[in-house]
């Protein structure tokens, strides 16, 4: 009983984590600038994806502080500053947008909990035509259906991997004594 008590500990261990965080900058990772965010996530077609931001991160369009959007691209005052079409698709003016390998854009937002697509490399980015006057980042959590990290940075991997294995032989040593 105790040898299957220590496994599922440490089969547990190896899924501690949080999620898996990515800045996504206005300028760096603009539609219209030099190119989006590769989060080196690899999404398979027909799993669950989960991104979410805090609607307290917000991003400057423009030169003036009255066009900071969250990713939802709304300001303080729950206004946005219109829609953006590009390539056939319409957004909100500033919301973080999602693409899987080179199929279409999809509105990421503050919250986004779908099925895949389409499979292929996730890229994230801001929408907008104009990236020389932008400033400021949104911070993205992906996490897969079943709370785990999916594609942890491996510097995040590595501690979280570590305090998994300590726990568990915290555990193991607290059950055979």
């Amino acid at each position: 009983m105790k040898k299957i008590v220590l496994t599922a500990l440490l089969m547990l261990s190896l899924c501690v984590g949080s999620y898996a965080s990515y800045p996504v900058s206005a300028y760096i990772n603009s539609t219209a600038g030099p190119n989006l965010l590769n989060t080196g996530v690899y999404v398979n077609s027909g799993s669950l994806l989960s991104i979410a931001s805090q609607v307290s991160d917000t991003l400057t369009l423009g030169i003036s502080y009255e066009e900071e959007v969250n990713a939802d691209g709304t300001n303080a005052s729950n206004t946005n500053l219109g829609a953006y079409t590009q390539d056939g698709q319409t957004f909100t003016y500033g919301s973080m947008v999602g693409r899987i390998g080179n199929s279409p854009y999809f509105l990421v937002g503050t919250s986004y909990n779908q099925v895949a697509n389409a499979s292929g490399n996730l890229w994230l980015g801001c929408w907008d035509r104009d990236f020389l006057d932008n400033s400021g980042w949104i911070t993205a959590s992906i996490q897969s259906a079943y709370n785990f990290p999916i594609g942890a940075p491996l510097p995040a991997s590595i501690p979280v991997m570590f305090l998994g294995s300590v726990a568990s032989m915290f555990f193991r040593k607290k059950l055979v004594s």
